[in-house]
């Protein structure tokens, strides 16, 4: 999206976080990411940007999660 508005290209934008902890274990949960949007023209790219900003960020909560266990 190279620094444009999420509303300069989506009508539409919603992102939803699920956790739920896992029934038979001890310990740990279950996460569902969700994201709903709407183009506002078809011309526009899907927002695929949104995974790799969740991965980078996911990857910096684990090393801090990590670096708290020590």
């Amino acid at each position: 999206m190279s620094g444009n508005l999420v509303s300069d290209s989506y009508k539409k934008f919603k992102a939803t976080i699920t956790v739920t902890p896992k029934a038979y274990e001890a310990d740990g949960s279950r996460v569902l990411w969700t994201v709903e949007f709407e183009k506002i023209r078809h011309d526009v790219e899907d927002p695929v940007w949104i995974i790799d900003s969740l991965i980078n960020y996911l990857k910096e909560i684990d090393g801090v999660l990590i670096y708290s266990l020590f």
